[in-house]
């Protein structure tokens, strides 16, 4: 948060000088009324500001610096420059002079909903080419909070059932349950703490997620192993598709911080054909006891 804090300091400014701004236009324009409050009004147009707020602030937090996320920021600030103007209207009265308020609460609005609108279609371009980078990860469907938080992949209980639904999907294809077990992983954490294993981990799920067909769904299934589901047309492009993946996870260059030497790990796995929905959980189950094997064997 930090980082956004400093990466967006102008748009922090913005946010704070414009909502100033349409209190001090209030009050140098017009008189305290103390009669004649519509409360309810107040409560609705307030509201509606509150929530403008708050979504000019999640904005600023989570957001990338960029033209989008300024067009975003800019058009939701005017659009609260002119509720906050209606929430004072309930407050103050203005004299016949001041009709300049009534533009003042209708210009900045206007020009702010069309630029949020702008924004808003970018924001869908945008989206569209996270989808096609994200597929392999959510398969289209997506519930945050059923994300591992290191890896932002889904978690093993969450994930079966989208390999569920994929399974339903394409019924004749020929489907593969593979899980990965990173080699070493320990004692990489021991030597660099777990701060950089999971650096490792968030790395190591994004480059599986840019190297495997974009029908495969995978998973952090736990701790160090991953759970990958490789639905192909041509069976013989199964064995080559975990080559080409293993291969990938040994070339994967990851640098520590404070270290100027990559730190390259393998991964043993263990693989089978679906064949069945029924079969999944036990399925799971033996290729687990499969991986434990090779790791006591290895040790």
């Amino acid at each position: 948060m930090v980082s956004h804090l400093t990466r967006h300091q102008g748009l922090f400014l913005l946010s704070f000088i414009l909502p100033l701004m349409a209190f001090s236009l209030c009050v140098l324009a017009g008189t305290y009324e103390q009669s004649g409050i519509e409360w309810l009004d107040v409560l609705g147009e307030g509201s509606v500001s509150l929530v403008l707020l708050l979504w000019v602030l999640a904005l600023l937090i989570s957001r990338p610096s960029g033209k989008l996320t300024h067009l975003l920021v800019i058009g939701l600030n005017l659009i609260l420059f002119s509720s906050l103007l209606d929430v004072m209207d309930e407050f103050m009265d203005y004299p016949a002079s001041s009709n300049w308020i009534s533009m003042m609460e209708s210009i900045p609005a206007s020009i702010g909903m069309v630029m949020t609108t702008f924004a808003i279609w970018q924001w869908h371009k945008e989206q569209l080419a996270l989808n096609s980078q994200w597929q392999t990860r959510e398969g289209f469907v997506r519930n945050t909070e059923d994300l591992d938080p290191v890896t932002q992949l889904y978690r093993g209980e969450h994930w079966i059932k989208r390999l569920e639904q994929a399974f339903n999907c394409a019924p004749d294809a020929h489907k593969t349950l593979v899980l990965l077990d990173i080699n070493d992983f320990s004692q990489f954490n021991s030597q660099y703490g777990h701060k950089e294993g999971n650096r490792y981990l968030r790395g190591l799920a994004s480059m599986l997620s840019l190297s495997l067909p974009s029908s495969s769904l995978v998973c952090r299934f736990a701790g160090d192993r991953f759970a990958i589901l490789l639905i192909q047309d041509v069976k013989a492009n199964t064995a080559k598709c975990i080559s080409q993946l293993s291969d990938s996870i040994s070339h994967f260059a990851f640098y520590p911080h404070q270290c100027n030497r990559p730190v390259c790990l393998s991964a043993r796995h263990e693989a089978e054909e679906i064949n069945c929905l029924a079969d999944i959980q036990a399925l799971i189950l033996r290729l687990n006891q499969y991986l434990d094997e090779q790791h006591d064997h290895a040790a």
